[in-house]
Protein backbone atom coordinates (compact mmCIF):
# COMPACT_ATOMS: atom_id res chain seq x y z
CA UNK A 1 0.00 0.00 0.00
CA UNK A 2 1.24 3.27 -1.09
CA UNK A 3 1.69 6.45 1.25
CA UNK A 4 -0.86 9.51 0.49
CA UNK A 5 1.34 12.42 -0.49
CA UNK A 6 0.46 15.81 1.02
CA UNK A 7 -1.99 16.79 -1.35
CA UNK A 8 -4.28 13.69 -0.11
CA UNK A 9 -3.82 14.05 3.29
CA UNK A 10 -6.32 15.25 5.17
CA UNK A 11 -6.54 16.30 8.61
CA UNK A 12 -9.28 15.04 11.02
CA UNK A 13 -10.43 18.60 11.45
CA UNK A 14 -10.96 18.83 7.85
CA UNK A 15 -13.09 15.41 7.37
CA UNK A 16 -15.62 16.26 10.06
CA UNK A 17 -15.57 19.84 8.90
CA UNK A 18 -16.02 18.64 5.22
CA UNK A 19 -19.19 15.68 6.68
CA UNK A 20 -20.87 19.00 8.65
CA UNK A 21 -20.92 20.48 5.21
CA UNK A 22 -22.29 17.47 3.46
CA UNK A 23 -25.12 17.41 6.18
CA UNK A 24 -26.00 20.78 6.24
CA UNK A 25 -25.84 21.18 2.49
CA UNK A 26 -28.07 18.19 1.54
CA UNK A 27 -30.66 19.03 4.88
CA UNK A 28 -30.89 22.39 2.91
CA UNK A 29 -31.56 20.45 0.23
CA UNK A 30 -34.33 18.79 1.94
CA UNK A 31 -35.82 21.60 3.35
CA UNK A 32 -36.07 23.49 -0.30
CA UNK A 33 -35.97 21.01 -3.78
CA UNK A 34 -36.87 17.62 -2.21
CA UNK A 35 -40.12 18.39 -0.64
CA UNK A 36 -41.26 20.43 -3.77
CA UNK A 37 -40.64 17.05 -5.51
CA UNK A 38 -42.04 15.04 -3.63
CA UNK A 39 -45.38 17.38 -3.13
CA UNK A 40 -45.48 18.11 -7.14
CA UNK A 41 -45.41 14.51 -8.05
CA UNK A 42 -47.90 14.03 -5.72
CA UNK A 43 -47.32 11.22 -3.52
CA UNK A 44 -48.41 12.64 -0.16
CA UNK A 45 -50.70 15.27 0.85
CA UNK A 46 -48.84 17.49 2.02
CA UNK A 47 -48.90 21.41 1.56
CA UNK A 48 -45.73 22.65 0.45
CA UNK A 49 -46.52 25.71 3.17
CA UNK A 50 -47.41 23.39 5.53
CA UNK A 51 -44.09 21.28 5.33
CA UNK A 52 -42.54 23.28 7.51
CA UNK A 53 -45.20 23.31 10.53
CA UNK A 54 -45.14 19.33 10.32
CA UNK A 55 -41.29 19.74 10.89
CA UNK A 56 -41.51 21.72 14.16
CA UNK A 57 -44.69 19.65 15.26
CA UNK A 58 -42.75 16.28 14.71
CA UNK A 59 -44.72 14.43 11.90
CA UNK A 60 -42.19 11.64 11.09
CA UNK A 61 -42.86 11.35 7.41
CA UNK A 62 -41.87 15.56 6.89
CA UNK A 63 -38.44 14.65 9.03
CA UNK A 64 -37.46 11.74 6.68
CA UNK A 65 -38.33 13.54 3.67
CA UNK A 66 -35.92 16.52 5.40
CA UNK A 67 -33.20 14.10 6.09
CA UNK A 68 -33.90 11.43 2.83
CA UNK A 69 -31.50 13.34 0.79
CA UNK A 70 -28.42 13.03 3.38
CA UNK A 71 -29.11 8.81 3.28
CA UNK A 72 -29.38 8.77 -0.04
CA UNK A 73 -26.23 10.63 -0.66
CA UNK A 74 -24.05 8.44 2.44
CA UNK A 75 -25.28 5.34 0.68
CA UNK A 76 -24.18 6.56 -2.59
CA UNK A 77 -20.76 7.51 -1.25
CA UNK A 78 -20.38 3.90 0.85
CA UNK A 79 -21.24 2.01 -2.49
CA UNK A 80 -18.84 3.69 -4.59
CA UNK A 81 -16.36 2.86 -1.41
CA UNK A 82 -16.88 -0.27 -1.51
CA UNK A 83 -16.55 -0.57 -5.28
CA UNK A 84 -12.99 1.23 -4.66
CA UNK A 85 -12.46 -1.42 -2.63
CA UNK A 86 -13.10 -4.40 -4.40
CA UNK A 87 -11.41 -3.18 -7.27
CA UNK A 88 -8.03 -3.16 -5.07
Amino acid sequence: MREPVASEKITWQRRIALEWLYLLGTIAIGLTAFPATVMLLGTHELRFRLFYKAILKGDDYARWVMLAPYILFQLIRSILWALRALKR
